[in-house]
């Protein structure tokens, strides 16, 4: 038998290494019933809810910890999160950037602030946060750095850089993003298409 006793502390951190989150959540909101000013708690119960997509809870939790005066910037990268899921992109720019400004300095964070200011016409902010990304470490895919260098690839395009555009590009069809109706029809590459380039672009994509 181990030398301590059982506690729903432990109990809590146990959940979290093991990632479950329902039940971490569940643990969670028993263990804050006796420990209502438990900052740390709060938070690591709005990242379980976050988790299990119940974002109006999440946002409740961050939002009880910072009335409990925590700074910690996990709570602004959490809530900038949630508004970027839900497509507030102007509620979302702030909080991802205060995350950033605090030292969460990922490629996720990075990514989702770009596409933030991109989606609202901020495209030098944008095009300068994606590079950011690819700085601290993209992975790789076509769902990662793939989408990253599509967006950059629009960005440029839409700044009238054609020729970062079609380098972007090429890096986004090596990475694996291939969906050619994608670059058919999106409008922000619209300044490319009369290029031969477009159309060598084109020829390395699968049939529509």
């Amino acid at each position: 038998q181990p030398s301590w006793q059982p506690s729903p502390a432990r109990a809590v951190v146990a959940a979290l290494y093991w990632n479950e989150p329902q039940r971490a959540a569940d643990l969670l909101a028993s263990y804050l019933k006796d420990n209502p000013n438990d900052v740390t708690a709060h938070v690591q119960y709005a990242r379980q809810l976050s988790q299990l997509r119940r974002f109006d809870e999440a946002v409740a939790a961050y939002e009880k910890a910072q009335s409990l005066g925590s700074n910690d910037p996990g709570i602004f990268a959490g809530l900038g999160q949630i508004k970027f899921g839900k497509q507030q992109f102007e509620q979302a720019i702030p909080l991802l950037s205060r995350a950033i400004d605090a030292g969460m300095r990922n490629s996720l964070l990075y990514g989702q602030l770009a596409s933030s200011q991109f989606h609202i016409g901020r495209n030098e902010e944008a095009v300068r946060n994606y590079l950011k990304a690819f700085e601290v470490g993209i992975p790789p895919g076509a769902n990662t750095r793939g989408v990253a260098y599509y967006n950059l690839g629009c960005g440029y395009a839409k700044l009238g850089q054609k020729d970062k555009a079609f380098d972007a590009l090429t890096n986004a069809v090596a990475e694996g993003f291939a969906q050619r109706r994608t670059y058919e029809t999106d409008e922000d590459l619209a300044p490319l298409r009369a290029e031969s380039r477009f159309q060598e672009l084109l020829n390395r994509l699968p049939k529509s």
